[in-house]
């Protein structure tokens, strides 16, 4: 069973776990056959050779086959003995061959159907996942013809919906999960961190702040993390909106473009990659900000939302956290500052052109 178990860990698929559970259940029928046919061709065999009547020698009255034919004769007969199959003419001949043969049926009846049982069941769930899908996804259909909706936009709902399905069953929420529900307050946020962290820490800052202070970033990636979804062509904001997080790319690409700034300066488009950028960092450390571009999604981008409050409230617990994020703050701004004078404000930090002057924001005696 733990060899089941361990295999099943590894497989990333629903499906994939109920086939290797059919798998197992065929598996396990097939060993007991086996097991059940060395004992009966054992009885046969030992009466044979003390010069009695048994299955062997009514069966094989004057040939002397080899070990593979007597193997599986007595597998066909073991394996009928679980299934409703023809029975070979292999009978018992004497009292031992008799009453093994009435246990091998009583425990078949258990045995088997315990196994067919297993088996119908597992077909039945991923016949119910299959079917739940196809209905859910007619509905969908049903839906937006019945609404009229145009066809272009029925199109890109549909594929979104298709693609966040696929999603979903790739990464599992974990409100799917429901014994997690049981975890202690710490142990969940440790889980979350591990979920979100690695998304965060292209920014050097949530680097620094894993080995400055663990709790605040666990309880950061808890509270403070949303996780949202784009479509192609979707819009994340607009030039002039209100900003309300700070946005990491998990997966997809989005491209940026900023119009000349009234004081100076060329327009911009750039893309933003998952793994490298991070967008609208000025939220955290500004009143109030207002985008200086707009942000497109070029594929099905999966993100990662700070919310600016919840990110106060928590780095503000911690006095000695407090204190460091505000020197970095200090500097940031200035940073920000220079750029507005020079025109060149954008919502987008490219970490792979400015990494190493944002880990000079930091302060280093910490």
């Amino acid at each position: 069973k733990k060899v089941w178990d361990a295999i099943s860990d590894y497989l990333d698929s629903e499906y994939a776990s109920i086939a290797m559970n059919i798998m197992k259940m065929i598996v396990m029928l097939l060993a007991m056959c086996h097991f059940m046919a060395c004992i009966w061709f054992y009885i046969g065999d030992s009466a044979g050779q003390n010069d009695l009547e048994s299955w062997t020698t009514n069966f094989w009255q004057h040939d002397d086959p080899t070990w593979d034919v007597k193997y599986w004769v007595s597998f066909h007969w073991s394996i009928t003995q679980f299934t409703p199959s023809s029975k070979p003419l292999v009978q018992p001949a004497n009292l031992m061959e008799r009453c093994f043969a009435i246990s091998v049926v009583v425990f078949a009846l258990v045995g088997f159907s315990y196994v067919v049982g297993s088996i119908t069941g597992s077909l039945a769930q991923l016949r119910g996942m299959s079917e739940q899908a196809t209905k859910d996804f007619w509905m969908m259909r049903r839906f937006l013809r019945r609404n009229e909706v145009p066809v272009e936009l029925a199109f890109k709902i549909q594929r979104f919906v298709e693609h966040a399905f696929s999603k979903q069953k790739e990464l599992m929420s974990i409100k799917e999960v429901s014994v997690l529900s049981l975890l202690s307050r710490q142990l969940m946020e440790e889980l979350l961190c591990a979920m979100n962290l690695p998304h965060m820490t292209v920014h050097p800052l949530f680097e620094k702040l894993r080995t400055f202070s663990v709790l605040t970033v666990q309880r950061l990636a808890k509270d403070a993390v949303q996780r949202t979804g784009l479509a192609r062509g979707d819009t994340l904001f607009l030039q002039n909106e209100n900003a309300s997080f700070l946005y990491f790319v998990a997966t997809g690409r989005l491209q940026y473009s900023r119009p000349p700034m009234l004081d100076g300066g060329d327009p911009r488009v750039e893309l933003v990659d998952s793994g490298e950028d991070w967008i609208a960092e000025q939220v955290l450390w500004t009143p109030a900000w207002v985008h200086v571009g707009e942000a497109v999604a070029t594929v099905d981008v999966d993100l990662l939302a700070i919310d600016p409050e919840k990110f106060a409230d928590i780095v503000t617990v911690v006095y000695p956290v407090a204190f460091f994020l505000s020197r970095y703050c200090q500097n940031f701004s200035r940073w920000l500052e220079d750029q507005a004078k020079e025109g060149s404000l954008s919502d987008v930090v490219q970490g792979d052109l400015v990494s190493d002057l944002i880990t000079s924001f930091i302060p280093q005696d910490f």
